[in-house]
């Protein structure tokens, strides 16, 4: 825990946390969500995720990636209704920057091994942004990606590619 003695943080592994159960304003699937406590009383969240396709959500981003701070019974719950509950637990607890590892990207679905060298890493303090730029980077229009859109629409941040400034590398690229 290196990470902890050099920079002062502690790390906390969500599967084995407590959980807070957070009512959900304005529900689309789900009227509460129990999360990580230490990540509902975080004072600044980080979600880093891979650069994947994903079966039933289409993309796996910063925004799906929230999933992984609930419990495994919440999880099945989610996966039911897995467009509009990542909306819902996204209302309750957005991260504040986010993180998409792309350098090895996953295609075709989440549970095989289909990876394919991209070469990019993604960043920005908008996730939706984050997350549109991701989709369109994998050939995907984010207004097809039900979460992704509305979150846009819910004011969680920007779905539109077309109004997200870019700093690096074209997309088309």
């Amino acid at each position: 825990y290196r990470l902890e003695d050099e920079y002062g943080v502690k790390l906390v592994d969500t599967n084995y946390d407590d959980y807070v159960d957070v009512p959900v304003k304005n529900p689309l699937a789900l009227k509460s969500i129990k999360i990580s406590k230490t990540v509902f009383n975080s004072d600044f969240l980080i979600s880093v995720a891979k650069l994947k396709i994903h079966s039933l959500a289409k993309v796996t981003g910063t925004l799906k990636n929230m999933m992984g701070v609930c419990p495994k019974k919440q999880k099945m719950r989610i996966h039911a209704f897995i467009q509009k509950s990542i909306i819902d637990l996204n209302t309750v607890k957005l991260p504040d920057f986010g993180v998409i590892d792309g350098i090895v990207a996953n295609e075709i679905d989440e549970c095989g091994p289909y990876p394919v060298k991209m070469g990019v890493v993604l960043a920005s303090k908008d996730c939706v942004a984050l997350d549109s730029v991701a989709s369109k980077i994998m050939g995907i229009n984010p207004k097809d990606v039900f979460h992704i859109w509305y979150a846009g629409k819910r004011g969680l941040g920007m779905a539109d590619v077309d109004k997200i400034e870019i700093i690096g590398e074209r997309i088309e690229n």
